[in-house]
């Protein structure tokens, strides 16, 4: 159980590792207009996940 745990922080870590040491050349091939969209779409999924939030602190309170 340990060992899976232990695994899936390593291939995270790398995964991470290798988006933060790539991440400079793809946003040079990306352009403006590129980063412009994938930072419109992270914006609208970390605001899909404050409306999760949101509800699910509503339905907490048993307001519905």
């Amino acid at each position: 159980f340990h060992v899976g745990i232990v695994l899936g922080i390593l291939i995270t870590a790398a995964a991470i590792a290798l988006l933060l040491r790539y991440a400079t050349p793809w946003i040079d091939k990306l352009g403006a207009t590129g980063v412009g969209a994938i930072v419109r779409i992270m914006g609208f999924l970390i605001l899909v996940i404050g409306v999760e939030l949101v509800i699910h602190g509503v339905r907490a309170l048993q307001l519905f």
